[in-house]
C-alpha cells in the first residue's frame, strides 16, 4: 500500500514529534480511515526503535569512565600551549619559515619606506634652506640700501641746509642792495 502523497509531511512530523495540536488533530482523523498511512506510521516508529537500539552506547562502569575522562584531560594539557607564541611556534611548526619570511619582509619594506619618507623630508628641507637664504639675501640687500638710504637722508638733510644757508646769504645781499638803493625785480 502507498501512503497518500499529501500526508507524507504529515507522517514525518508525527514520528519526529514537531507536529503541533491544530494539525494533529486532523492527522489523527485521517489516520482512524487511512490504513495505509496508519501503517507507514507503525513501520517508521519501529524502524527508529531499532536503529536507536543498534547504535546506542555501551555500558561503562564508573571506573571506565574516570580512565577516559582523565585520559581525555591529560591530552588536552599537553596539547594546549600556556602561551599564544608557544602555540604559533610549536603547535604550527609549518607556519615557522612562513612567518619569518613575512617579519623579514615586513622590516625590509620599513626600512626603505623610512628611508624614502627621510628623502622627500630632506627634499623639503633643502627647499626650505633655499627659500630662507633667498630671504636673508633680500634681507641683506635691503639693510644695504637702508645705510645708502640713512646717507642719503643725511645729503638731503646738508643740500637742504646749504640751500637755506645760501638763500639766506643771497635775502641779506638783496635786503643790502636795497638799502642803498638797488632794487631788482
Amino acid at each position: 500500500m502507498n501512503i497518500c502523497s499529501e500526508r507524507k509531511d504529515s507522517l514525518l512530523l508525527d514520528v519526529y514529534g514537531e507536529m503541533d495540536a491544530g494539525q494533529r488533530m486532523a492527522w489523527e482523523k485521517h489516520l482512524a480511515a487511512c490504513e495505509a498511512c496508519r501503517l507507514e506510521k507503525e513501520k517508521l516508529l519501529d524502524l527508529l526503535q531499532v536503529s536507536k537500539q543498534s547504535s546506542s552506547s555501551p555500558d561503562l562502569s564508573p571506573e571506565e569512565t574516570q580512565a577516559i575522562s582523565d585520559s581525555i584531560v591529560r591530552k588536552l594539557r599537553v596539547e594546549k600551549p600556556d602561551h599564544f607564541w608557544e602555540w604559533v611556534f610549536m603547535a604550527n611548526r609549518r607556519l615557522t619559515p612562513s612567518m619569518a619570511a613575512a617579519c623579514i619582509l615586513i622590516l625590509f619594506l620599513g626600512w626603505f619606506g623610512l628611508n624614502n619618507f627621510n628623502r622627500s623630508d630632506r627634499a623639503a628641507n633643502t627647499s626650505q634652506i633655499v627659500l630662507d637664504e633667498k630671504i636673508m639675501v633680500s634681507d641683506e640687500e635691503l639693510l644695504e640700501n637702508l645705510e645708502m638710504l640713512q646717507e642719503m637722508e643725511v645729503l638731503e638733510k646738508l643740500v637742504n641746509l646749504l640751500d637755506n644757508k645760501i638763500q639766506g646769504a643771497y635775502l641779506q645781499e638783496r635786503v643790502g642792495e636795497t638799502s642803498y638803493g638797488t632794487a631788482y625785480i
